[in-house]
């Protein structure tokens, strides 16, 4: 089986390290050579994932016509048996470049089109996106959602839904004071993520409620400057780094207050550590919580609620081998192997019909 892999960037990101994840299972199975083909990025470590990964590995220039010539001239020389494209643009090549040579196209969708796309690109270029990206969506022949609720912005595509999965982490996890919460919250600092309001609510939590709660949030974006300058002497800051729950301590909770998520792959890698999560009760955090039956406390968007599910996850904590119990749930549902081999299984699919 010729499968080649097209994705946008090689920097971090959800869509990106999904496709590393997948690489990685895929690479295990010897019946399959991996091609991978990308635009843009500059990231060495997950390069060397790629190239460790793949038999061959193409970057284009930018989106042009001369890429997409370039593109052509790949497909013919390795001859794919699929194409399997993430995002927009690489779904917009494999559709055009489909008409024109024959093999079995395949898009997995990561993000709700509407929710995402109105945070990223603003209204008028959100619905222009959306319009296009659910026409290709439309006409190529396979679709999979990385969740059910990022489906609800295009019912007329049919699609199947495979999980994110990921590759256990092993970051240690060092001790620190007892008496303290520490939430950890990994990821871009953007609207969409909602960090102002949860830097609010540790606030007046710490203010009213006397508790000793610190909040470190890892990552970089557009709204850091505002946020640091909002935030109080219990929240600090790191940049985002290729190892972001190294800061993490043993008596940890995961926290992501998004407004909007596909299948969010910086929970799953809280979830392989054993880290309980606190996550808003939006449809893609719901859908992890359906399937740990240990380890996940929804909360609504109000102080009260983030409040109760800090006092409910404490509790849970005391019980022993509750960490064990998360780390076991995570590899039943959200493993590499889950994921690759529901992959494997869709393109042999695919391939018969």
């Amino acid at each position: 089986m010729n499968i080649l892999i097209f994705f946008p960037s090689i920097d971090n990101g959800g869509p990106t390290n999904v496709v590393l994840s997948l690489l990685k299972g895929l690479n295990k199975n010897k019946n399959i050579n991996i091609h991978a083909v990308y635009f843009w990025g500059d990231n060495d470590n997950n390069l060397d994932v790629i190239n460790s990964c793949c038999d061959s590995i193409y970057k284009l220039d930018k989106v042009n016509l001369k890429s997409l010539y370039k593109l052509l001239a790949i497909i013919k020389e390795i001859k794919p048996d699929i194409v399997h494209s993430h995002c927009l643009v690489p779904d917009f090549f494999n559709y055009i470049l489909s008409l024109c040579y024959s093999y079995k196209s395949v898009s997995t969708l990561h993000c709700n089109l509407d929710e995402d796309y109105i945070n990223e690109y603003g209204f008028i270029k959100s619905h222009s996106y959306k319009f296009i990206h659910k026409y290709i969506l439309m006409k190529i022949n396979n679709v999979v959602s990385v969740s059910k609720s990022v489906l609800k912005a295009i019912p007329e595509v049919k699609a199947k839904t495979i999980l994110n999965g990921i590759e256990e982490l092993k970051t240690p996890l060092y001790k620190d004071n007892l008496d303290v919460i520490n939430l950890l919250y990994v990821g871009r600092l953007i609207k969409r993520k909602n960090i102002s309001f949860l830097i609010s609510c540790i606030t007046e939590i710490n203010k009213i409620r006397n508790k000793k709660i610190k909040l470190t949030i890892v990552g970089d974006g557009e709204l850091k400057s505002i946020l640091k300058i909002k935030s109080g002497k219990n929240i600090s800051f790191i940049d985002f780094n290729d190892n972001p729950f190294a800061c993490g301590v043993e008596n940890t909770f995961f926290i992501n207050p998004s407004l909007s998520e596909g299948m969010p792959i910086a929970v799953l890698e809280a979830l392989s550590l054993g880290l309980p999560v606190l996550l808003s009760s939006i449809p893609a955090h719901i859908e992890i919580n359906d399937k740990m039956t240990d380890g996940v406390q929804l909360f609504d968007f109000n102080f009260e609620s983030i409040n109760n599910a800090i006092e409910s996850m404490l509790i849970d904590c005391n019980n022993i081998g509750y960490r064990n119990k998360i780390k076991s749930q995570f590899q039943d549902n959200f493993s590499l192997n889950t994921m690759s081999d529901n992959y494997v299984l869709e393109y042999k699919l695919m391939l018969e019909g």
